[in-house]
């Protein structure tokens, strides 16, 4: 799997850079943090490139990282007793998967993201299969809580995946209750370590960080209001100071740059109307949508 996918990173030399990954590379040049891209992913990139800097270097080791999970959770199938065949046809459908070779060559936080669900998946199926016996062990006890953290800690929203997956699992081993709540107590002390004191120390700016989660919302808001907009709608003041705003942040070359106080105008206008602006426009013109 590796092999082919080193292909698609020659093909696309050095590996896809997404806008919010530059983002995040200007922060590992400049020393100054913020986790509106968690800070984690962040200094995961800024820890490989320390070796070779270069995209190609994260792209590789992800590239390493996937294909040995995948090529153990193979054998593991295997060993289950899965037909050689159906492992087979699974271990194909990877390799030529063109999604697979374009994901895992992509900075973005999503593919470690993805990884580290992987992971997870894996090491609960192993739970699974032997009845919880494979957490009787410190090591496998200590991993799996690891791996819940880094899920948590790639993603803002992957707090729910990681805790989520070990709460889950006390409701299907409840004789192994003590030890999944060490795993608990493992992952939750990496994670607030890592979110509490390592980011005061490093002074992660966290303020910004809630800044995009709710885009969908955001983006149709403004989307409403300039359909209205053009139809010639009377906007309040908050309205219109809002469509300028986030059309001069995609006018301006440094798009990335103002995409922040776009997001944030949005959440102003939003507070200043009562309600979202979605809503306020809505309700005074609804016509306008027939």
């Amino acid at each position: 799997l590796g092999c082919i996918w080193i292909i698609y990173l020659l093909a696309f030399w050095p590996g896809f850079v997404p806008p919010d990954v530059m983002r995040q590379w200007s922060e590992i040049v400049s020393g100054q943090y913020a986790n509106w891209h968690p800070a984690f992913h962040t200094w995961t990139i800024g820890l490989i490139t320390h070796i070779w800097y270069s995209p190609a270097a994260v792209a590789l080791f992800q590239i390493l990282l996937l294909s040995s999970l995948l090529g153990w959770g193979l054998s593991l199938l295997q060993l289950w007793g899965n037909a050689k065949w159906m492992t087979n046809v699974i271990w194909l459908l990877f390799m030529f998967s063109p999604a697979m070779g374009l994901v895992v060559i992509n900075l973005w936080k999503d593919t470690l993201y993805g990884i580290s669900v992987i992971a997870l998946t894996l090491l609960v199926i192993k739970l699974v299969n032997t009845d919880g016996k494979w957490i009787e062990r410190p090591l496998p006890l200590i991993v799996l809580g690891l791996v819940a953290a880094l899920v948590s800690l790639y993603r803002h929203n992957g707090f729910l995946v990681g805790f989520g997956t070990l709460g889950v699992s006390f409701f299907f081993f409840p004789s192994k209750f003590r030890r999944i709540f060490l795993s608990v107590i493992v992952a939750l002390g990496f994670y607030l370590l890592v979110r509490g004191p390592v980011y005061q120390l490093v002074d992660v700016d966290t303020s910004k960080e809630n800044l995009g989660k709710n885009l969908v919302v955001e983006g149709t808001s403004f989307s409403l209001i300039d359909w209205h907009k053009r139809a010639g709608t009377p906007l309040t003041t908050q309205e219109m100071d809002l469509w300028r705003n986030v059309l001069e942040g995609l006018t301006h070359s440094a798009i990335i740059l103002n995409l922040q106080s776009c997001i944030l105008q949005l959440r102003v206008c939003a507070i200043n109307n009562g309600v979202l602006p979605l809503i306020s426009v809505f309700c005074r013109y609804p016509y306008v949508l027939r």
